[in-house]
């Protein structure tokens, strides 16, 4: 049987263990770009839904665009079908000669 020091002593170094698990964590999450790191898909979604068509009360129709490209997705109960994948249009108005 462990002694009431032993058990306060292993309890602490757990506790300061966690806690520098969740400090750099938030270090990294906090500060990370500065330091070149990528934050997570979490952190920066890379895919965003444009529109949602409901076809039914089970059904939906989903437009999602990432950076480069853009997708039409049927979704049901027990289901999900990629009906078209199509590259998604620059936002860059041509420049007219004048």
């Amino acid at each position: 049987m462990l002694s009431l020091g032993t058990t306060l002593y292993t309890t602490s170094m757990l506790a300061v263990v966690l806690g520098l698990i969740v400090g750099l964590g938030w270090l990294l999450r906090t500060y990370g770009h500065r330091l070149g790191l990528q934050g997570t898909a979490a952190a920066k979604p890379s895919l965003k839904i444009l529109q949602r068509l409901p076809l039914g009360p089970q059904h939906s129709l989903l437009e999602v665009a990432d950076a480069t490209s853009r997708y039409l997705i049927a979704i049901g109960p027990n289901h999900t079908t990629l009906l078209e994948k199509s590259k998604r249009p620059t936002t860059k108005q041509p420049r007219i000669k004048t």
